[in-house]
C-alpha cells in the first residue's frame, strides 16, 4: 500500500505535460535482450519511492489521433495469426486510454459479461465499432463519440450531463473543468471507463485528452490501488458492473532499462490464448492488443484511431512510438462461495473457485483460528502445519492450484469456505507416473467412470481412490473395471495412480 507520506505525490502538479516521449534508440546488452532506453525524466509527471522501497513513476499519456496522412494501412493477417474474435474497434474518443479500455469492456460484453455496456444501442450488446454514435462539434473541434468510453448528455439516451459535459473543453486544455467553472454538480453515475480512469479531469492533473497511470521501471508488476491510476480505475469500472477482477497490473516489457524480468512476448501470448485483450503502451499512446503471430513475434492490435487491425513487432515501434509497457486484466464472471464440509480426521478436498488471494495458509486461517486445523498436505508431502514454539504455522505448499487436490486433517467436523470466481474453462490435469492427488474443479457432479475412460482406453490408469477408500479399479476376472466411487463431487479430491505421465481432461 502507499503510505500517507507518499500520497502527496499523487496530487495534481502545478504544471501539465502535453506529451510523452520515449527515446526509440536501443541496443542489445550482453544478455541478448534489446535495451530500451528510459522515459526522459521531463516527461515523467511524478517519481517517488513507495513504502516497500520501490521507485514508482507516474506516466501521462495524451495520444491524440494523428493526421490522416500518418495513419498506417490495415495489417495483412496470415493464417498463422492467433486472434481474439469480436473485439470492438473504436476510434479515438476523448483519450486513447478510455478508448482502449472501452474496447476491452465491449469485448467482454460480447463474451458473457453482460452489462459492461449498459446502453440501448444494438439491443444492449456493444457494437463492433462506434460509428453508430457519430460525432459532435465541441467548442469548435469535431470528435467521435462512444458512451462506453465517455458519456455525454443526449448521447445514447442520456438526459443528464456526462463525462464530456463535465470534464472536456478542448484538446490539451489545462483549464479547470466545466463543472468547476460553472459550479455544476458532478454527475453521480460513473458509467464510462473515462470516469473511473480519471481521464481529462483537471482535479487529477490530466489535461483534456490525457490519462495517467503508474508503473515500476524495474520490471516488476505495479498492482497497488493508487487513486488516479487509470488501470486501477478500469478495475473499479469492471467491479461497478458486478464482476470480479482476479488480477490487474501494469508492467514494463522485458528489455526496458535492460531488465530481463519484465513482461515478455510469451506472457502476451498467454493472455491472448486465455481470451484476454491487453493494453499496449507506447511512448505517448495506448492501444488494445488482440492477437499475435508466434513465428515472427508480431502483435496485432486496434490502434484507437480507426476500425482496422494493425500490427507491429513485439517491443518495436509503431508510427515512431516505442512500445515499453502493458496493462493486464483478468476478470471473472462473478464472486461465489464454495462451502466444503470436512469430517473429523483426514479429508481430500479441491476448489472449484479461484480466490483473489491464493495463499493456502491464508485460506485456512479461519480453521487455524478456531483450533480445528491439524495439517494440510499435497501429493509431494509439502505441508501446512504448526511447529509451535519453533516458529508456529508454516506453509511449504504455497498457493492454491485448482487442478490439485489436498489432504486436510481437522480435529472435528467443520466447514472450509473458499470465496472467489467460478472456474470457467475445461481443466487439463497433468498426471505423473504413480500416485497423484487431483482436484475436481467443477461445480456439479459427473460420472467418474466416464471421466477416466480415456485413460482406461490408453491402458494408463491403474486405480482411482476417494477419501473413504472407494475405488475405480480393474477386477480382471471378476468383472473388469468397476466404479465404486460413483460421481466425482464438487469440493472433493481424489488419488489417482497411473502407469505413465498423461493428462486427464475434465470438461
Amino acid at each position: 500500500m502507499l503510505s500517507n507520506d507518499t500520497m502527496w505525490l499523487f496530487q495534481p502538479k502545478k504544471f501539465y505535460l502535453c506529451g510523452l516521449i520515449l527515446l526509440s534508440v536501443f541496443s542489445f546488452g550482453q544478455s541478448g535482450i534489446r535495451f530500451i532506453n528510459p522515459i526522459d525524466s521531463k516527461f515523467v509527471d511524478t517519481a517517488f519511492v513507495d513504502t516497500s522501497g520501490k521507485k514508482i513513476i507516474k506516466v501521462i499519456v495524451p495520444g491524440s489521433p494523428p493526421k490522416t496522412g500518418y495513419l498506417k494501412s490495415a495489417a495483412i493477417i496470415p493464417n498463422s495469426v492467433v486472434m481474439l474474435n469480436e473485439v470492438p474497434a473504436f476510434s479515438w474518443t476523448f483519450g486513447c486510454m478510455p478508448t482502449a479500455s472501452a474496447m476491452i469492456a465491449g469485448y467482454y460484453d460480447r463474451h458473457g459479461f453482460e452489462n459492461m455496456y449498459a446502453g440501448a444501442t444494438n439491443n444492449g450488446v456493444c457494437p463492433l465499432n462506434n460509428a453508430v454514435w457519430g460525432n459532435a462539434n465541441i467548442n469548435g473541434e469535431i470528435w467521435d463519440l462512444c458512451p462506453l468510453g465517455a458519456t455525454m448528455k443526449n448521447l445514447d439516451g442520456r438526459t443528464t450531463n456526462g463525462h464530456v459535459d463535465n470534464y472536456w473543453i478542448n484538446y490539451e486544455s489545462v483549464e479547470p473543468d466545466p463543472y468547476i467553472t460553472n459550479g455544476w454538480q458532478q454527475h453521480e453515475n460513473m458509467d464510462c471507463t473515462g470516469d473511473y480512469m480519471k481521464s481529462n479531469q483537471s482535479a487529477y492533473g490530466n489535461p483534456d485528452g490525457s490519462t495517467t497511470y503508474y508503473l515500476d521501471p524495474s520490471g516488476n508488476p505495479f498492482e497497488q490501488n493508487a487513486d488516479g491510476d487509470a488501470i486501477w480505475g478500469f478495475q473499479q469500472f469492471c467491479e461497478s458492473r458486478g464482476y470480479l477482477v482476479l488480477q490487474r497490473y501494469t508492467q514494463t516489457i522485458s528489455g526496458y532499462l535492460g531488465n530481463s524480468t519484465g513482461f515478455a512476448f510469451a506472457n502476451y501470448k498467454q493472455e491472448i490464448d486465455a481470451g484476454r485483450p491487453v493494453i499496449i503502451h507506447l511512448a505517448g499512446h495506448s492501444m488494445t492488443g488482440v492477437g499475435y503471430d508466434n513465428d515472427s513475434q508480431t502483435i496485432y492490435f486496434h490502434n484507437t484511431w480507426d476500425y482496422e487491425v494493425h500490427s507491429m513487432a513485439w517491443a518495436g515501434e509503431y508510427t515512431g512510438m516505442q512500445m515499453f509497457s502493458v496493462s493486464i486484466f483478468k476478470l471473472a464472471l462473478s464472486k461465489v462461495a464454495q462451502n466444503i464440509a470436512l469430517a473429523g480426521g483426514w479429508n481430500i478436498i479441491s476448489a472449484n473457485v479461484l480466490p483473489a488471494n491464493l495463499n493456502l495458509l491464508d485460506l485456512f486461517q479461519t480453521l487455524i483460528s478456531n483450533n480445528q486445523l491439524n495439517k494440510v498436505m499435497d501429493e509431494s508431502g509439502n505441508a501446512i502445519e504448526n511447529f509451535g514454539a519453533f516458529g508456529g504455522w508454516s506453509n511449504s505448499i504455497g498457493n492454491l492450484e485448482y487442478t490439485e487436490g489436498y489432504k486436510v486433517h481437522v480435529s472435528e467436523a467443520c466447514n472450509l469456505i473458499f470465496e472467489g470466481s467460478p472456474i470457467q474453462s475445461p481443466s487439463n490435469i497433468i498426471l505423473h507416473t504413480g500416485w497423484n492427488i487431483i482436484s475436481y474443479p467443477n461445480s456439479s457432479p459427473q460420472d467418474a467412470m466416464n471421466l477416466f475412460q480415456p485413460l482406461i482406453d490408453q491402458n494408463k490408469l491403474k486405480k482411482v481412490m476417494d477419501e473413504s477408500g472407494k475405488t475405480i479399479e480393474n477386477l480382471a476376472g471378476f468383472g473388469g473395471w468397476q466404479n465404486n466411487i460413483g460421481n466425482m463431487l464438487p469440493g472433493k479430491g481424489y488419488k489417482v495412480n497411473v502407469t505413465s505421465n498423461c493428462t486427464l481432461n475434465i470438461p
